[in-house]
């Protein structure tokens, strides 16, 4: 068991008509269940308000909901400050894959919150504070008391399925709030009730602010992914609108609202491979939970104990931690009734077919999370998940894929490299007048680009189009699978050859040297795949025939260094994007060693083509463009000096007069 405060008597175990066992804590410390537990907590609360909230006292446990291992199986820890979810951690996922792992072992299943020391003190999730319009009813932190707490049991009165908390106000008002595990899923069902006497009648709404969330922690060591995020999901013109806030160490600024409209669909946090995002219950109420959630904003807040270990890092900040909160509009009870919403904390993995089935209001945050190149992605995770199903492992699916993408481009790269060729060999017989008119205008730069573009159309050695294609084909799809392996859930743990995480890059020893260098700075690991991929990348460089063009020659000498670059861009990158990049530098290099010697390039020079209207306008505008140069040029000769150069004339002749 793990206490956050001191734990008390133990409570006296009482029976339910519902068939669920619950355990009680009142401010007597004596037993009670369902309304009598309401009954005698409001009976011995102060009824001034400058008397303060009356608290329950300490109490915090943890418990395993459901069978360990199987889906929608927690380890919880509640507490009674505040009466919060103080940690949650996934019995079914890992932190780890390696072999010290011990699936029965808690200290490596997966964190989904943890509790946080902040500036007001320890605080966790499925917070409950009141907003303006309960303030009367409310007067003080509900984060900050001891609630009153009942566990709520199985039939089989053993489990454990969940914990109700409740707290009477100063002003007679019960709130409540109940969490229980959903068998067979990942969520758990949440609902917050009112009842009591407060004394109105109206049933006028009141506003609270509710946290789904708070200390989710990143569940990688990807520098290029942000975590974790506040999200908030709308409904807008009939399309489901996301808007984030990431973690921002500097706090600038705390807090603010998300655009995504009135009718919120979810809210919550979440990190790059897990989720904790409430929405209203699918339940016979549920336009009247829909009704209540309103006006989602986000927080960042402070870790205290982290800038207690790391002083000189938490001097720029340390805002390590992002939650939203709900706003909850709530109708006051009539005396004597209950009113209750019901909401459902999605609490698992971002696995697409489980994440959209939960809600398929879910699926756009993973599309959000692919970026600009969404559809890419997802076609290209659809189609390693296809061969991950034929080959059962993902490495070898990379490599399918890879091969794969590389086959589809093969003839657009063919045809382009024909096109080039051909066009190589005719600039082979043209280059000697170019050197010609280079050196006879070579005081003339006017004449000489004029020369050279009579000769460039008479001969039509304009480079052709085609040459540009398979860039502009390939460049979409290196960036769809760039995002697609930066958050694919199914690369997470997925081990090939050396590599134990996919999703991570490979590790292949500790290092621990700061290199003080941008980009780089401490290599904790020696990396092999990125190192592999540079050397692969310069290779195949070597082995493109050189172009005869001096300015492509050029180009070629600059381009040999970008392997160097993207290498220390990539080299803490997932090892997946790295795994592609091999495998397509060793097709490109088969395609250059091997292909082109089988079934060689037709370089023999095209014959020169008819103009079509596309040339005729481009020929048509040059010779517009050179006739409208020349005329300019005979204007300017027949002015003779400026007025300008007149005017500087002139002053030598005052200044002697002077």
């Amino acid at each position: 068991m793990l206490f956050l405060f001191p734990k008390p008597d133990k409570p006296v175990d009482s029976g339910n008509p519902s068939g669920t066992n619950t355990e009680s804590v009142t401010p007597g410390g004596g037993a009670a269940s369902g309304e009598n537990a309401q009954d005698g907590g409001a009976a011995e609360v102060a009824t001034s308000l400058s008397a303060g909230p009356d608290q329950a006292e300490p109490w915090s446990e943890t418990f395993v909901l459901g069978d360990i291992g199987q889906v929608g199986s927690y380890q919880a820890t509640f507490s009674s400050l505040g009466g919060t979810l103080a940690e949650l951690r996934l019995t079914d996922y890992y932190t780890t894959n390696k072999e010290e792992l011990d699936k029965a072992d808690p200290k490596f299943w997966m964190p989904l919150v943890k509790p946080v020391l902040t500036e007001t003190g320890m605080r966790g999730s499925l917070g409950l504070q009141p907003g303006p319009s309960a303030k009367d009813l409310v007067p003080y932190d509900l984060e900050q008391i001891h609630w009153n707490h009942e566990v709520l049991r199985g039939i089989d009165g053993e489990s454990v399925d969940g914990v109700r908390f409740f707290h009477t106000t100063s002003a007679g008002l019960t709130l409540e709030k109940t969490v229980r595990r959903i068998p067979g899923k990942h969520s758990l069902q949440v609902e917050i009730a009112l009842s009591g006497t407060t004394g109105v009648t109206n049933n006028a709404p009141v506003s609270f602010q509710f946290i789904p969330a708070l200390g989710v922690p990143k569940s990688s060591s990807d520098q290029y992914y942000t975590e974790p995020q506040a999200r908030a999901c709308g409904l807008s013109d009939g399309d489901w609108e996301i808007d984030s806030k990431q973690v921002d160490p500097s706090g600038d600024p705390t807090f603010g609202g998300f655009g995504v409209g009135e009718e919120l669909v979810y809210v919550g946090v979440d990190n790059k491979y897990f989720a904790l995002l409430l929405h209203p219950a699918p339940d016979a109420q549920l336009e009247m939970n829909r009704a209540a959630l309103k006006d989602a904003s986000w927080s960042l807040i402070k870790d205290l104990e982290w800038a207690e270990k790391k002083p000189e890092e938490a001097a720029n900040g340390a805002y390590h931690h992002a939650f939203s909160q709900a706003g909850l509009n709530l109708r006051l009870p009539p005396e004597g009734e209950r009113y209750a919403w019901n909401y459902v904390l999605y609490a698992g993995p971002k696995e697409r077919h489980e994440f959209e089935a939960a809600l398929p209001a879910h699926g756009q945050l993973l599309r959000e999370d692919l970026g600009f190149f969404d559809g890419i992605g997802t076609f290209l995770l659809w189609v390693l998940n296809m061969f991950h199903a034929l080959v059962g492992n993902w490495g070898v699916a990379i490599i399918l894929l890879t091969v794969t993408v590389r086959l589809a481009l093969f003839p657009f790269n063919r045809r382009s490299q024909t096109a080039m060729a051909k066009h190589a060999t005719k600039m082979k017989r043209v280059q000697p007048r170019i050197n010609d008119i280079k050196e006879k205008y070579k005081n003339d730069p006017r004449k000489l680009r004029e020369e050279q573009t009579k000769i460039m159309q008479q001969e039509g050695a304009f480079p052709p189009l085609g040459g540009c294609l398979p860039p502009l084909v390939q460049i979409p799809i290196f960036f769809g699978l760039f995002s697609a392996l930066r958050v694919a859930f199914d690369l997470r743990h997925g081990s090939f050859l050396w590599i134990d995480d996919l999703s991570m890059p490979d590790r292949v020893a500790h290092l621990g040297i700061n290199t003080h260098l941008p980009f780089i700075g401490v290599l904790d690991w020696l990396n092999i795949l990125p190192i592999l991929m540079v050397v692969l990348w310069v290779l195949q460089q070597k082995v493109m025939p050189k172009p005869t063009d001096p300015q492509a020659q050029q180009m070629q000498k600059m381009m040999m260094w970008m392997p160097v670059v993207f290498g220390v861009f990539l080299y803490n990158y997932a090892a997946g994007l790295s795994l592609y990049m091999v495998t397509s530098s060793l097709f490109g290099i088969f395609e250059y060693t091997i292909v082109r010697k089988i079934w060689p390039l037709d370089e023999t020079e095209a014959p020169k083509k008819t103009k079509g209207k596309l040339a005729k306008r481009w020929t048509t505008m040059m010779e517009e463009a050179q006739r409208m140069q020349e005329q300019k040029a005979k204007a300017n000769k027949g002015r003779g000096p400026s007025q300008k150069h007149v005017q500087k004339k002139k002053n030598p002749g005052r200044k002697d007069s002077k």
